[in-house]
């Protein structure tokens, strides 16, 4: 079940992943209220009958995916949340570029999920993307404040992904998490770290 903001994206990212792309970018920029989230991937991409069917769990989906179940759910029911919350889902793709999947939405509105904790999502994504062989770029910001952290050093060690190297991950992002909250009203970075 998606309980906070930082749960949808995990959906997003495996869509990318299952379709075969290299690289994933996440981005997450909160300006006051407003919460933006992007996964952008550089995947297959779809082509525009396959754009229009996206939304609707019981018309879209790919049957080679998750074979036996038609329905796929994950995208529109992220599409439903955003909107309830007053917000706008936004799906860019292009045969042979990518897909862009991008939700803005106040965090104040009565319906908006909780943002949650942004420091188990990002590790989960970047561990989920190691394991299939997948670059993933996970970039943070608040208020003008920010950070960003590859999983590019899992890469390098053939994609594995041991629990040591998952609890130290997650132990630096909520240490940044915690800088990002604590941060002044200055424009300046609160920190860089990449696992390079």
């Amino acid at each position: 079940m998606h309980t906070t903001l930082g749960d949808w994206l995990l959906e997003p990212v495996a869509n990318a992943i299952e379709a075969g792309a290299r690289a994933v970018q996440v981005e997450v920029v909160e300006e006051g209220p407003r919460v933006t989230v992007t996964v952008s991937d550089d995947g297959p991409g779809m082509a525009a009958d396959a754009m229009r069917s996206l939304l609707d769990p019981l018309a879209g989906g790919n049957p080679h995916k998750h074979p036996g179940r038609r329905p796929h759910l994950g995208l529109p029911m992220l599409d439903q949340a955003v909107r309830q919350a007053g917000g706008d889902l936004a799906i860019e793709s292009e045969p042979g570029v990518g897909t862009v999947v991008r939700w803005t939405l106040d965090a104040t509105h009565p319906d908006a999920p909780p943002s949650g904790d942004w420091a188990a999502p990002a590790a989960a994504a970047m561990a989920m993307a190691a394991g299939r062989g997948v670059a993933l770029r996970w970039r943070r910001q608040r208020d003008g404040h920010g950070y960003e952290l590859d999983n590019l050093e899992w890469l390098d060690g053939g994609g594995a992904t041991r629990a040591e190297a998952i609890t130290s991950l997650r132990r630096r992002l909520v240490a940044l998490e915690s800088k990002l909250r604590a941060a002044p009203e200055s424009r300046a970075p609160v920190a860089r770290w990449e696992m390079r």
